[in-house]
């Protein structure tokens, strides 16, 4: 494979931004990547810190499934326990019963559909 830019070079590289072919002289490398010297450094730093930012926020991905599990599972909870606890028949009853059930069904929708997330990503890798 020859050189995007020299066609009488052979290609070493290959650009993250432009997938086009390098030669050693076009080859810029940057931290995690190769990138066109002086053409495609700026968008493959860019792709870099939105890389970096993304593996950043799958580390704190189980304390945020908890929380987007824990509040809506406890309100729901407390919602269902005080509907059936004072049931007279009224509508308010059926409303908060309601609310309690739609709560805790969300929660654990959540929670199944993470979970099976995280079995996709442990069968790809």
């Amino acid at each position: 494979m020859k050189c995007y830019y020299h066609n009488d070079k052979d290609a070493v590289a290959i650009c993250k931004n432009c997938q086009r072919a390098l030669c050693p002289e076009c080859a810029r490398e940057l931290e995690n990547g190769i990138a066109c010297k002086d053409r495609c450094e700026e968008q493959v730093e860019f792709i870099n810190s939105v890389y970096n930012r993304n593996l950043k926020a799958i580390t704190h991905r189980k304390r945020f499934i908890l929380r987007t599990f824990l509040f809506p599972f406890i309100a729901g909870l407390i919602f269902l326990i005080y509907g059936i606890y004072s049931f007279t028949g009224h509508g308010l009853d059926y409303f908060l019963i309601s609310v309690g059930s739609l709560f805790v069904l969300s929660s654990l929708f959540t929670l199944l559909n993470a979970r099976s997330l995280e079995e996709r990503k442990n069968r790809s890798h």
